[in-house]
């Protein structure tokens, strides 16, 4: 079985059961006749951006972190970021909710000379060492809401 096979049954899995540790995820791909490593799962995990969060009867399980309605993929294209302002050596964007945490993970892999980051639920605050360097990440970041 292909990775994306893979990670679309991961998919399949925790939007369908309240999935709440990644052994559970081996032994349901194992009833499927897919052996594979915890590791593995883990990686996925993270590639597909699911992230734990507490459920409605409380209790933990996995969730896809970019999660949009038909509406708002409509309304504003994949990108799950609302709106970008730059100030100096800093940007700040407002996602939608729950997404946030998901970019700031991106957003360490394609910008670079980032000082810090900090971020919540819907928004994100950027600092870099330069405001040159500020302008390339707003240039990079604008290309994504096209």
């Amino acid at each position: 079985m292909k990775k994306t096979e893979r990670q679309q049954l991961i998919l399949e899995f925790i939007s369908t059961k309240k999935i709440s540790s990644q052994e559970e995820i081996v032994s349901l791909l194992e009833k499927r006749g897919l052996y594979v490593a915890q590791a593995t799962i883990s990686r996925d995990i993270h590639e597909l951006n699911i992230v734990k969060v507490v459920s409605k009867t409380g209790g933990l399980c996995y969730e896809r972190a970019i999660q949009q309605s038909q509406t708002e993929q409509q309304t504003i294209g994949k990108s799950p970021i609302l709106q970008i302002e730059r100030l100096n050596n800093q940007i700040f964007l407002t996602t939608l909710p729950g997404n946030a945490y998901a970019k700031k993970r991106e957003f360490r892999e394609i910008l670079e000379d980032i000082f810090a980051m900090i971020s919540d639920d819907d928004s994100l605050l950027l600092t870099f060492h330069t405001e040159n360097s500020a302008k390339k990440a707003e240039q990079i970041l604008l290309k994504e809401l096209l």
